[in-house]
């Protein structure tokens, strides 16, 4: 999602607001809007100023993360392939088939391009944490 471009008054991006609340979705990328030297667009009418462009982009960002907590909230408990990246300090990271990231509890680093099958079992400090299914 692109914020501040050209003509984006107040009432444009509390709808794209409003819109992006109402779907089922989990994730947004954000963008701020920035002019491009030799483009069409750094040339169009209704510039968004730099502040509130970032003042969107943090609203959309806090709505992604609100989106984000409440669909990891909703995996609690479930059982999901995890195809594992990297271990760090006693844990091994990977993302789930449903794209969230999760940590697991494991010296086993031989996990790291696998996949396993974990079970969802927390969310401590917005870390989603599992168990791997023996």
């Amino acid at each position: 999602v692109i914020v501040g471009f050209p003509g984006e008054g107040e009432k444009e991006f509390s709808e794209t607001h409003a819109l992006l609340e109402s779907l089922a979705i989990t994730y947004l990328h954000v963008f701020t809007y920035s002019e491009r030297p030799d483009t069409p667009a750094v040339d169009l009418p209704g510039r968004v100023e730099i502040p509130d462009r970032k003042a969107r982009n943090r609203q959309l960002t806090l709505l992604s993360n609100k989106k984000n907590q409440a669909f990891a909230l909703s995996q609690m408990n479930r059982t999901r392939k995890v195809l594992f990246e990297t271990w760090r300090n006693g844990f091994i990271n990977g993302m789930t088939d449903n794209y969230l990231k999760v940590y697991v509890q494991s010296e086993d680093q031989s996990l790291i391009n696998s996949i396993a099958e974990v079970e969802l079992t927390a969310i401590k400090d917005k870390r989603l944490l599992g168990s791997l299914i023996k």
